[in-house]
């Protein structure tokens, strides 16, 4: 996917998965300045009902229970077997 040019539908798609909203309204900001196409949400479930041309998950695990993350991520391999990566980052300083 082209992530600099082209109309939206040419574009790398990025959801941004987090609890903190704003974590995920500035991951947001910085990928929409980015040329990307993103969308965003707080809410483990939405991930399963995300857009069939989603190539990435950007996901922030800090404050999601472990196990139903992982639960989630399996759930999401296996509807979205062409998603590019499933990004995991921190809130976390390194």
């Amino acid at each position: 996917a082209d992530v600099s040019t082209g109309s939206s539908a040419e574009r790398t798609s990025v959801l941004v998965l987090a609890k903190n909203l704003q974590t995920v309204a500035e991951t947001k900001a910085y990928l929409d300045q980015s040329g990307l196409v993103s969308s965003g949400t707080r809410h483990l479930e939405e991930v399963l009902f995300a857009p069939s041309q989603l190539d990435v998950i950007a996901i922030f695990p800090d404050e999601f229970d472990s196990v139903e993350l992982a639960s989630t991520i399996h759930s999401m391999r296996r509807a979205m077997p062409d998603l590019l990566d499933a990004i995991r980052g921190t809130l976390e300083p390194s």
